[in-house]
């Protein structure tokens, strides 16, 4: 799985995470995501889930 796949996920993703006020809601808004991508037909691996949540959370490390 490359990450430049899933750029406009991972956009969408760091998108509505990061307009989560409280760190609490952010991560609320991380295992929403989680369980969105294991129920979708992409047929993801848990570890190709957890590549996706930890890039969006380097990325709203960077960003902030």
């Amino acid at each position: 799985m490359l990450l430049k796949d899933w750029e406009v996920t991972i956009q969408q993703m760091t998108s509505e995470t990061d307009h989560a006020p409280k760190e609490s809601d952010k991560q609320k808004s991380l295992k929403a995501w989680r369980e969105r991508l294991s129920l979708e037909p992409h047929l993801l691996k848990p570890f190709q889930i957890d590549q996706l949540v930890r890039e969006v959370r380097k990325r709203l490390t960077n960003v902030g």
